[in-house]
């Protein structure tokens, strides 16, 4: 009888964490908080520490994990970012903000292969996710595959009709193609998605001095003075060199 309520009693305190652990995990939540008020305060160099030491006590703890990155690739350390984003796919492998998020980490690092394959993987893990098609594609156009950048635009406006961005840097892949008919179709849709977009109303009046469409181009330049007047003075050189 005193064999079976020792071993009883032995079978009870294993299905309870030991007291240790729930102080550890306290602890860390603390940490977790405290980081989330100097962050506040706008203390990121004591948040990072904060959340690091949460995470040192819980490792999997995956609220600090994502701070703490995103911590360090605020006060620009990138290469310390990717480090806790590669841990957080070791525990979440399709978690697509953290393969995003690595993606533009490694890009910084000037690690664009990295980053490819980052924003190709986030994008596998939410096929719906424009923003990672879109990154892809300014990864692809820094490494001067143009016409791959192209086809990851195309995929960011298709699962976001609306996005200017996505339609103005595809037209300066165009234009680097020297598809002029293509690129000003593209900054078109730019401006007629987001009419207060200087930068694309900049490249479509350059699209048209190309294809000497002076008025067009003067139409750009009158729109961008209420815009950007340093754009609108550029594209004006451009029109009258």
């Amino acid at each position: 009888m005193k064999k079976y309520l020792l071993s009883f009693a032995l079978a009870v305190l294993a299905a309870f964490p030991r007291p240790q652990a729930l102080r550890a995990i306290g602890t860390a939540e603390n940490a977790f908080l405290q980081g989330e008020q100097y962050e506040t305060r706008k203390r990121p160099d004591l948040a990072a520490k904060s959340y690091r030491e949460a995470v040192r006590l819980r490792p999997n703890y995956l609220d600090a994990l994502f701070n703490l990155a995103r911590i360090l690739d605020k006060i620009h350390r990138p290469s310390d970012a990717a480090e806790y984003y590669r841990k957080i796919i070791q525990i979440r492998p399709n978690n697509a903000d953290a393969h995003y998020k690595l993606g533009i980490a490694y890009r910084r690092l000037g690690q664009d292969l990295d980053a490819i394959r980052s924003f190709e993987n986030a994008g596998k893990s939410r096929p719906d996710f424009a923003e990672a098609f879109y990154e892809l594609g300014v990864t692809y156009a820094n490494a001067m595959r143009q016409k791959d950048a192209i086809s990851a635009y195309k995929k960011a406006i298709e699962k976001n009709p609306d996005y200017a961005e996505a339609y103005n840097n595809m037209g300066m892949g165009y234009a680097n193609l020297g598809k002029e008919g293509d690129a000003l179709e593209a900054y078109q849709k730019a401006v007629e998605v987001k009419p207060d977009y200087a930068f694309a109303h900049y490249n479509l009046g350059t699209a048209y001095v190309m294809m000497e469409r002076q008025n067009d181009a003067l139409d750009q330049y009158k729109i961008l003075q209420t815009l950007d007047e340093t754009l609108a003075r550029k594209l004006y050189n451009m029109i009258y060199p």
